[in-house]
């Protein structure tokens, strides 16, 4: 009966590398297809990544297609200012997309990162991924996308997100000039905005916003502009042709808050470049207008918490999986041996019970009543 056990016992412990590998391998599995997963990203949004590791593989839906003097425009740029510099060098587009008449094709970006679409089918998606050019070194990036010459949907800016990219001045083989669409939604406490365009360099760029009539009004940098209706502004802008030869003018919108008050304009927040608010500022006669930032975007945060609980489900499957083994083929049976972190958690639980104590004044006693035999200045007390 015993030589039976004792052969039943040898074959499950035989046994036990290959479940532990098949655990490993499957969790391997399960964490290849949660970073490869496909996003769901709406046009004229802003997303960030990482090229060729994370969040770089993402969808557009496509409800309308381009029309004659009409494309989608896809950018992609590295991230921060130190890489956007020479972001032809690090990051460049693929876009897979359905043409009208039902083929799939795909296309490349140039070395500005920029990828311009004018016929894809509607009604389908344009699968996107943004691939690094250097094999080392983690490339995060910055990806924009609009509908060139119709209003079909809006960048959104504000004074802690501005719009940084480059982007072409004519549609291609055409002399279609470009118009982006943008908008900025208000705080509540704020009721106007200034907004600023500078383009290849040159400051001060017009740009147009429609007044409650539906007529689109051309305003300069120093315009004070309230909201028609509602708590939001829209305006577009036509980057201006240059005859450098460039494909592409690199631009950048700013938008900064403002209160009107009987005629008195309070600024309230400040743009600057690369984003972030500013410090309270002078308002009113008698006071200080309070500084305020629009909310920043839940993208970050999102991309944060994914990547930690990624993090916390591998780890606590390498855990369980090195238990089994340490159980069942080492044949260890004490617990701080069969859980590979048990003594690290055991000694900074103990080392922050005795901080604690320490900081509440607590003396330490035996169970018994006897003092300490330690000194009071022995730091294992």
């Amino acid at each position: 009966m015993s030589s039976y056990f004792a052969k039943a016992g040898c074959g499950w412990r035989h046994r036990r590398p290959i479940f532990a590998v098949s655990l490993f391998l499957i969790s391997t599995v399960l964490f290849s297809v949660a970073v490869a997963e496909v996003t769901e990203t709406p046009l004229c949004s802003e997303k960030h990544g990482f090229a060729g590791e994370f969040n770089d593989h993402f969808s557009i839906p496509v409800e309308t297609a381009p029309a004659a003097g009409e494309a989608i425009i896809l950018i992609a740029r590295a991230f921060p200012a130190v890489l956007g510099g020479m972001f032809e060098h690090w990051v460049y587009l693929n876009a897979t997309f359905n043409l009208p008449e039902g083929p799939l094709v795909s296309r490349m970006s140039d070395n500005n990162g920029l990828l311009e679409l004018t016929s894809v089918a509607a009604g389908t998606d344009i699968e996107v991924r943004v691939i690094r050019v250097r094999p080392g070194g983690p490339v995060p990036f910055r990806f924009f996308s609009f509908f060139a010459n119709r209003p079909l949907c809006h960048i959104a800016v504000s004074p802690t997100n501005n719009f940084i990219a480059p982007v072409p001045h004519r549609l291609a083989g055409t002399t279609t000039a470009v118009t982006m669409y943008f908008k900025t939604t208000l705080p509540r406490d704020q009721n106007a905005a200034t907004i600023s365009i500078i383009s290849d360099g040159h400051v001060d760029q017009p740009y147009k916003v429609a007044d409650k009539n539906g007529v689109l009004q051309e305003h300069s940098p120093n315009d004070i502009i309230q909201p028609s209706t509602g708590d939001s502004i829209s305006f577009s802008f036509s980057p201006t042709p240059n005859d450098l030869g460039n494909s592409y003018c690199f631009t950048e919108v700013t938008v900064a808050y403002a209160n009107v008050q009987g005629g008195t304009v309070a600024p309230a927040t400040t743009a600057q470049p690369g984003g972030g608010g500013a410090p309270n500022v002078p308002g009113p006669p008698g006071g200080v207008v309070p500084a305020t930032t629009a909310a920043p975007s839940s993208a970050p945060m999102s991309l944060l918490r994914r990547c930690v609980l990624i993090a916390l489900a591998c780890f606590v499957m390498w855990q369980a999986a090195q238990a089994v083994y340490n159980y069942h083929v080492l044949g260890k049976r004490d617990v701080m041996e069969i859980v590979p972190c048990a003594e690290t958690i055991a000694a900074g639980a103990r080392g922050v019970q005795l901080a604690a104590s320490r900081g509440l004044g607590m003396s330490h006693r035996r169970a018994d009543g006897y003092d300490c035999v330690h000194g009071m200045d022995d730091p294992y007390a």
